[in-house]
């Protein structure tokens, strides 16, 4: 599962034999104030079967991480300078767990699309500030399994607003019949944050983080529920946001994210019109082609005078276990 700035490059694929697996696995609750691992969430991993004529594709051999991480290693790092000469590896990752999702999903398929570009990778590593999160290595051979990296939200863009309402930001009757939107609770709380810094260096969002990276071969909610753990814990955060690609949305929905709006005024042109807002999309090589998106949640321990919740959400959320929504 990855979350970041799409790129259209078609690579091929080797047509074997791979299934999916959907797992029971602990969502995270909040009980008299600690953050745990629940009995009762959703995880989803892929167990691959790797087969020796797929010898030439990089990363075919890596091994999935089991469910309980008994082979892997999971460590923390705050260091950028390891993250950075890691880029090459978490790209593998990356283009092979879309490679493998691909062939779960059509075993036929001869093609499939990059999640994630180099340079967006090294831009985040190199960018991000308040830059920590987890890797996860096979004990045997060391193999990269996986990878998240979490930051302070920053644009740049001084037109950027937050508005799930807004028509250009995109979000179409058929995204909100088949996914999870959020009904303008969670947008009102982000749209209050405060900020610092400019354009140049980004403006950072206060006690809003991000997720920036995040790659896996079976342990991507493993990681996702442990960073949120740590972001709730530290109290330094009221919500989470990231971008999503198209192929994880059901993820993150899975671990409570919402779809939220945001929008920008052309080349941040104030006298220019509103359009979606396309993240990271200036200063990263490339050009984005369509909007982002976009989704988000708040912590459980958020502060409460950074929260309004609609009547809506609030009978939802009475009706709702305790745990991120």
């Amino acid at each position: 599962m990855t979350c970041g700035f799409p790129v259209d490059k078609n690579n091929y694929l080797s047509g074997h034999i791979h299934t999916a697996q959907s797992n029971e696995a602990a969502a995270v609750v909040v009980e008299n104030g600690v953050s745990r691992l629940a009995d009762s969430a959703i995880s989803h991993r892929h167990r691959y079967c790797y087969n020796s004529r797929d010898a030439a594709i990089p990363g075919s051999s890596i091994p999935p991480a089991r469910r309980d991480m008994s082979t892997s290693t999971v460590t923390k790092c705050e260091d950028r300078g390891q993250w950075q000469r890691m880029t090459e590896e978490m790209l593998t990752v990356c283009n092979e767990a879309a490679r493998r999702a691909k062939l779960i999903l059509n075993p036929t398929a001869s093609r499939y699309d990059k999640p994630l570009s180099e340079s967006y990778i090294k831009e985040r590593l190199e960018y991000d500030k308040a830059l920590r999160g987890y890797i996860v290595r096979s004990k045997d051979r060391d193999d990269l399994q996986g990878f998240l990296t979490s930051c302070n939200f920053m644009v740049f863009r001084d037109t950027f607003r937050w508005d799930t309402e807004a028509p250009q930001a995109g979000i179409t009757p058929f995204d909100r019949r088949e996914h999870e939107v959020d009904d303008g609770s969670i947008t009102e709380g982000l749209a209050r944050a405060t900020t610092s810094g400019n354009v140049d260096d980004g403006l950072v969002f206060h006690r809003v983080a991000e997720i920036s990276l995040l790659g896996g071969l079976g342990c991507g909610g493993t990681l996702l529920k442990k960073i949120l753990i740590d972001l709730n814990e530290s109290k330094e955060y009221d919500y989470v946001v990231l971008q999503s690609t198209k192929m994880a949305i059901a993820f993150y929905e899975n671990h409570n994210f919402v779809r939220v709006g945001a929008v920008a005024r052309f080349e941040d042109n104030p006298d220019c019109p509103e359009v979606s807002y396309r993240h990271w999309g200036d200063i990263v090589e490339g050009r984005a082609v369509e909007a982002s998106y976009m989704m988000a949640l708040r912590l459980p321990n958020a502060k409460v005078e950074n929260f309004t919740a609609s009547p809506s959400k609030m009978r939802r959320r009475q009706s709702m276990p305790v745990r991120y929504r």
